[in-house]
């Protein structure tokens, strides 16, 4: 295609395949559309920070179909005096023009025990709907156990985006000192066994596939593919 693009994602509506992304100056979300995902055209500036006085980043985009509309989020830094930092929400009816929350998410991270986690940075991947709410698989920069921050890869749990500092429960799949997952996917439900998920494993570790069955736990090891 030409482009500088990073996270993408892929939306199926009316007979063609959009693919949203972010760019390579974090400051601009586009769309391209596809009938046969060779040939992309009609390049379109979706959301657009690039000329706003604030120095402003927006990371890791995430859009996905929801019923009649479009939904979209991402992660959101403010450089400056009024320094802001969260995950926002932004809906769309055509794709193309987005209404975004005037305020991040504010989402409040906690563990199985309900503990608070504290965390500087989420960058959604993947989301999946169930029937308590909706799981977003993300890349997440939490405290860990020493109370220092790293990186971790899990899902959150919320009943809807509308849910400010909600109780919420974070899974992390691999322990903060260790390796981690990448562009983490949904693959579906396999033989009801589960939300089932593909990701890349930095460190050597491959494409590989897992399962968890409710945000406690895995239900299996993760499964290296063929």
């Amino acid at each position: 295609m030409g482009y500088e693009l990073e996270s993408l994602s892929l939306v199926e509506h009316g007979g063609r395949i959009y693919l949203y992304a972010g760019t390579s100056s974090r400051d601009q979300v586009v769309r391209l559309d596809s009938r046969d995902l060779r040939s992309w055209a009609n390049y379109t500036v979706v959301i657009d920070y690039s000329s706003r006085e604030e120095l402003i980043f927006l990371e890791s985009p995430l859009a996905w179909q929801e019923d009649e509309i479009l939904g979209m989020l991402w992660w959101e830094t403010m450089v400056g005096d009024s320094m802001v930092n969260g995950v926002r929400y932004s809906t769309s009816a055509d794709g193309v023009n987005w209404e975004t929350n005037p305020e991040p998410l504010g989402w409040v991270l906690m563990d199985s025990r309900y503990r608070a986690i504290n965390y500087d940075k989420i960058l959604p991947c993947d989301l999946v709907r169930n029937g308590d709410g909706v799981t977003v698989l993300a890349r997440m920069h939490v405290a860990n156990a020493t109370f220092s921050m790293s990186w971790a890869t899990g899902s959150i749990s919320l009943e809807d985006f509308a849910s400010k500092a909600a109780g919420m429960r974070c899974f992390v799949y691999k322990d903060h000192l260790g390796s981690w997952m990448e562009s983490v996917h949904v693959i579906g439900d396999v033989e009801g066994s589960g939300v089932r998920f593909i990701y890349l494993e930095d460190g050597g570790g491959g494409v590989l596939v897992g399962a968890a069955s409710d945000h406690h736990g895995l239900e299996e090891e993760c499964l290296a593919l063929p």
